[in-house]
């Protein structure tokens, strides 16, 4: 369930509508949300989808709004809200800039378009980086979303989020949102993400070969989540155009077969170099120098850290952190290809070059 909010706390929709008539700043109000029962009709509603943002008055608020000057109105009464809120046909504005807050959206909540925040919301819960992704606000993403546009949800809450923002019958296109080259999602240091802008931040989607980009040549970005990183695309932008190195791996045996345990264990194998799955985010492979090198090859098995923030997996390289100089080491130890550190360094994963003994 959403928190619910007070009553003076005005809603505001996901849909970004609002910006139409959003002017200057200031506003002109003849009635306030809630004060009468005509004003209370345009809150209603009755199932998802169907509410917007919009502030009261004629005028937009100086600068971004907060959740206090903003009004949650089924998109159906969007003209008796304005009515109800302005009453001068020709209102004179202060001349000051005004601006959208993406974050502030209003869904139905007991058949009454109902206001929240979502950086402040369980929509955005998160504990680290990885819990976190971008999304543009409405029911259906835009293609190319714009950055002024973006919000951070927890991935765990995007099913919920959609099934609120969108009325049930509603179709989307089946585009793959493009998001802006640089803009990552974080998890705060209030236990909520947020959406960033880094220069050194990958795109979230893997880009396409070719086309053009504008990221430092000497960042190196990855995509797919294998607990092999040397099986994962890495792509950079080389010459003002991305350039992509695909692996090309072949999955890992899975327990019990071609030889491989079924358990995690340190016992003798046939082997050296086996590399087989054990479990989702772990493996075990037959070596003989997981440390100091020995003359008889073992299994070596991973587990994911329990350093905290550090995600069970590796991190994408160039994907964005927020606890700077954060180190999450994956093993064994020293023993290709499960092996891999990474360091969160000015904003985004980078590799840590791993001291082996001999």
């Amino acid at each position: 369930m959403y928190r619910a909010w007070k009553e003076s706390a005005g809603p505001i929709g996901a849909l970004l509508v609002a910006a139409s008539w959003m002017g200057c700043g200031g506003a002109t109000v003849t009635g306030s949300p809630g004060s009468d029962a005509g004003a209370r009709a345009y809150e209603a509603c009755t199932g998802p989808g169907q509410c917007l943002a919009l502030v009261p008055g004629c005028c937009g608020g100086c600068g971004a709004p907060t959740l206090a000057d903003v009004a949650g109105v089924n998109s159906t009464q969007v003209d008796a809200f304005r009515a109800a809120t302005c009453g001068d046909p020709h209102p004179v504005c202060p001349a000051c800039p005004t601006m959208l807050e993406p974050n502030l959206v209003a869904f139905c909540e007991a058949e009454r378009c109902t206001p929240l925040d979502v950086r402040k919301d369980d929509l955005s819960a998160c504990s680290q980086d990885a819990d976190c992704m971008l999304r543009d606000p409405a029911c259906c993403e835009a293609c190319n979303p714009q950055p002024f546009g973006l919000i951070a949800i927890a991935k765990a809450r995007a099913a919920e989020y959609r099934a609120q923002a969108c009325t049930p019958s509603q179709a989307c296109s089946k585009c793959m949102p493009m998001y802006p080259e640089g803009w990552a999602a974080v998890c705060g240091a209030d236990g909520h993400c947020q959406a960033t802008q880094r220069n050194n931040v990958c795109p979230a989607m893997q880009p396409n070969p070719g086309d053009s980009c504008a990221l430092d040549p000497t960042v190196t970005c990855e995509y797919g989540d294998d607990i092999r990183t040397g099986c994962r695309a890495r792509v950079t932008c080389s010459a003002g155009v991305w350039q992509t190195e695909d692996p090309g791996c072949t999955p890992l045996p899975a327990p019990g077969v071609q030889g491989c345990p079924t358990a995690a264990s340190t016992d003798p194998c046939p082997t050296d170099g086996l590399a087989c799955g054990l479990g989702s985010d772990s493996g075990c492979v037959c070596t003989a120098c997981s440390g100091p090198c020995s003359q008889f090859p073992h299994w070596a098995c991973s587990v994911p850290p329990t350093t905290p923030g550090c995600s069970a997996r590796p991190p994408q390289l160039g994907s964005a952190c927020s606890t700077e100089n954060l180190v999450c080491t994956y093993g064994p130890m020293c023993a290709p290809p499960f092996a891999a550190a990474r360091r969160c360094k000015d904003g985004a994963w980078i590799d840590e070059p791993l001291a082996c003994p001999v």
